[in-house]
């Protein structure tokens, strides 16, 4: 009989364990824990040309910033974002330094006034000198050195004239041999893509810089098996344009974003 009775006991305690397991799992469906909100980090680098013919498209930057920023914290769940920018013009022509103003960093900052504020502050200035093409390779130097640390990377380089050298074009060229500083474009951006993985996009807002991007994504097809995604707005109206831009950004990034989910 104390056998009989010490064995119902163990049955009943095994299954008050397993009532109490069933009545916690079943709480736990009941009211789960609401799940941690999807975060991302994002770094956005504009690389652009602000000598005198970029005066519209300097503006578009500046009007767009915000309204960029807001649109992806708009779409993502918790996006921490920084932005940078860098402006380049040209060399004066001896090729030792910049005809105007040398090139302009405002480094990664979450802070996106003090990044519109650099912006407003550029003033598109023509050279003195009577050469087409500008520093491209200066502005990506610029960028090659800034402080990358996102989990999202992107760089958009915006210009509407080449950079040095005569493989790249056949218009009038102070350094028709490539930029005075030795750098080759597609090398730069071999380098921000394969070394710092940040995905760079050529925003083209004039037919100036096909025949570049066509050399640099042959080389780039060629040497790596990749090639520089182009947006093109140069079909835009003026007006357009500066909504266009912002558009075209945000839609780059959170295009990243669905490639990541």
């Amino acid at each position: 009989m104390a056998r009989h009775n010490a064995t119902l006991q163990a049955c009943e305690a095994t299954d008050q364990k397993q009532w109490e397991e069933a009545a916690r799992r079943f709480n736990e469906a009941a009211h789960p824990e609401p799940e941690a909100e999807t975060s991302a980090s994002d770094d956005i680098c504009f690389v652009m040309d602000c000598s005198g013919s970029m005066a519209r498209h300097i503006d578009a930057c500046q009007d767009q910033v915000m309204t960029i920023a807001e649109g992806l914290q708009g779409r993502g769940g918790n996006v921490e974002l920084r932005m940078a920018f860098v402006a380049y013009r040209d060399y004066d022509s001896t090729g030792l330094k910049y005809d105007e103003d040398d090139v302009k960093v405002c480094p990664f900052t979450k802070d996106l006034s003090v990044l519109r504020s650099m912006v407003r502050s550029q003033k598109p200035v023509s050279g003195r000198t009577c050469d087409v093409p500008e520093d491209l390779c200066g502005g990506l130097r610029a960028a090659l050195s800034l402080g990358w640390g996102a989990q999202n990377r992107h760089l958009f380089i915006i210009a509407d004239m080449p950079c040095h050298g005569n493989d790249y074009h056949q218009l009038p060229d102070n350094f028709p041999e490539g930029d005075p500083k030795g750098d080759k474009p597609e090398e730069q951006i071999a380098k921000l893509t394969m070394g710092l993985e940040v995905s760079v996009k050529f925003i083209v807002v004039t037919p100036h810089t096909e025949s570049m991007l066509d050399v640099i994504n042959q080389r780039l097809r060629d040497t790596h098996g990749f090639e520089v995604a182009k947006v093109d707005l140069s079909n835009c109206a003026d007006q357009d344009q500066a909504v266009e831009f912002g558009r075209a950004i945000q839609r780059e990034v959170a295009r990243e974003w669905v490639h990541m989910s």
